[in-house]
């Protein structure tokens, strides 16, 4: 069945519109080969098959693993490790994507569960706005082109509802948590942040152009940091008088 799927989607006419995500993602992989191996990769996870992503044929030139993680843009994802195996390996073998087992799961819910599962539901729009203002990319895609359809979606809320739901199950509860709650903290303070490094963008360009970006801040080293800030209280000391009306004219900047 997965291979079937995955031909059908190597020759349906949604993968030659160039603006459809599904040839965005194709559009990363140099040879037809690597994209249907791509695209097979997902329909088996999706139909219950358990995939073997340490398995290489000879005539292969990127490892099973490597082709998903060329799709992610696991590099530009920094808070994912550089080599997915272990955990694609994990995801494949509990069968955390297949739609069979997530239907047995939502089919067994609890109303509790499910109370739990909108709750983290609406944890979803600040993340993927966390993960935009940060700089990441999910493959070739914004993080923002996906908040932006995640809000109107309602198929794809439905999804992630019960993927929760399938997460949770299979003992993800507390790993879940940990991420939501480190959303909930981070999201005002990046909004805020983003909001002021626009405002200094407009008054005051020449103090914000000597402004990191918020989402390179995490690329920098503990020496680099603490040169930078060094470079700040130069900065502040050459415009204190227009950095102190800034603030005053922007209290709710002040983080």
């Amino acid at each position: 069945m997965a291979e079937e799927q995955t031909e059908t989607l190597m020759r349906h006419h949604r993968t030659r519109n160039q603006f459809n995500v599904s040839r965005v993602f194709l559009r990363l992989f140099r040879t037809p080969d690597e994209r249907f191996r791509f695209l097979y990769i997902q329909m088996s996870l999706l139909h219950d098959i358990r995939y073997e992503f340490q398995t290489q044929q000879e005539n292969e030139e990127l490892p099973q693993a490597e082709i998903f993680s060329q799709a992610l843009n696991v590099k530009a994802l920094r808070f994912l490790p550089d080599d997915l195996t272990h955990d694609l390996e994990e995801m494949s073998s509990r069968r955390l994507l297949s739609i069979t087992r997530m239907n047995v799961t939502l089919e067994a819910a609890t109303e509790e569960e499910m109370a739990r599962a909108r709750t983290r539901l609406e944890i979803m729009l600040p993340l993927l706005e966390c993960l935009d203002i940060l700089g990441y990319r999910f493959g070739p895609v914004s993080f923002a082109f996906f908040s932006q359809h995640y809000k109107t979606n309602a198929l794809a809320q439905a999804l992630f509802l019960v993927f929760f739901l399938h997460l949770e199950a299979k003992g993800y509860s507390q790993g879940m948590e940990q991420v939501f709650e480190a959303v909930r903290m981070s999201w005002p303070l990046l909004k805020r942040g983003k909001a002021m490094h626009n405002a200094l963008a407009q008054e005051l360009p020449h103090v914000s152009k000597e402004l990191i970006d918020v989402g390179h801040a995490s690329e920098l080293t503990k020496e680099e940091v603490e040169v930078y800030k060094g470079r700040l209280r130069e900065v502040y000391a050459q415009n204190k008088e227009d950095l102190d009306a800034f603030w005053q004219r922007h209290p709710e900047q002040i983080l």
